[in-house]
């Protein structure tokens, strides 16, 4: 079984591995190193997404976004410097002018260093928001992602052929960028369930283990004693579970009796809530 690296929302921030996200474009098997690897041509990146293209979701608030594992340096995994996730949403179907990027994006994650851990080629890996995104399923999806500095400039990604719709360039104040790149990358999303808080910054970091896990899951919070509830729900919303955290830190859950699925963890604290993602098989 797999161990998942989940999110320390701290100054080092950590890619979080889950199974699959709710809605996503792909799958293709183009390897392109032209987003999270080779700064010396894409430091900076959008691509554009259309809604059919992310299976037509529905409204909601996008919580984290996900990519894949590429076939080159997958296993090393990589380190961005001065990371940044930009969404927008517009009714253009290509860039301005064909090839300048897109102004008047929201910043939706900003890290000083990005830690991709080391994954296996084709998985998806997810990156954790800290300002969640309302979408808009009339409007197409525009994703802004760049860095100063990457540190395994072969780390690639999947995805099927560019035919317009992602520009690059090696400059991050460039206002024009270059359609040569000739991968468009696989990109995904979950929302955040409705009625649930969407901030999650202050907390210990809490782990799973295993994820995806077919009976015992083991619920792990690092750092202080915290008090407050652990929670589980569905993916509709349905609280399946709620219990007093354990003052050891460690809570071990039993879904043997749960349907097979995506599950939410809530640990409800006087500081806010954490949210994590789990798997039943």
């Amino acid at each position: 079984m797999r161990k998942f690296l989940l999110l320390s929302l701290c100054t080092i921030a950590t890619l979080t591995v889950f199974a699959q996200p709710q809605y996503f474009k792909g799958l293709g098997t183009s390897n392109s190193t032209f987003l999270l690897g080779n700064t010396s041509y894409a430091s900076r990146s959008q691509m554009i997404f259309l809604p059919s293209d992310l299976g037509n979701p529905p409204a909601g608030t996008i919580q984290r976004i996900y990519f894949r594992y590429g076939s080159t340096g997958q296993a090393t995994g990589n380190t961005l410097t001065d990371f940044e996730v930009r969404l927008l949403q517009t009714t253009a179907i290509a860039f301005p002018n064909t090839d300048n990027f897109f102004t008047g994006l929201t910043t939706v994650l900003t890290s000083p260093s990005y830690v991709i851990a080391p994954g296996t080629t084709g998985d998806w890996f997810a990156i954790e928001l800290t300002n969640p995104f309302a979408y808009d399923p009339s409007q197409n999806l525009v994703v802004h992602t760049q860095m100063s500095a990457s540190a395994n400039q072969v780390f690639g990604t999947y995805g099927t052929n560019n035919t317009g719709q992602k520009l690059v360039s090696p400059n991050l104040t460039d206002t024009v960028g270059s359609l040569t790149s000739s991968t468009w990358q696989d990109f995904g999303f979950d929302f955040l369930l409705n009625g649930l808080d969407p901030s999650a910054a202050k907390l210990p970091a809490v782990s799973l283990y295993p994820n995806p896990t077919s009976n015992l899951l083991t619920v792990t919070i690092d750092g202080p004693s915290v008090s407050g509830n652990l929670v589980v729900r569905d993916m509709q919303g349905r609280e399946m579970l709620r219990r007093r955290i354990e003052e050891s830190g460690k809570t071990v859950i039993n879904t043997g009796d749960w349907s097979t699925g995506s599950y939410w963890l809530i640990v409800e604290t006087p500081e806010g809530h954490a949210y994590r993602q789990f798997l039943r098989q």
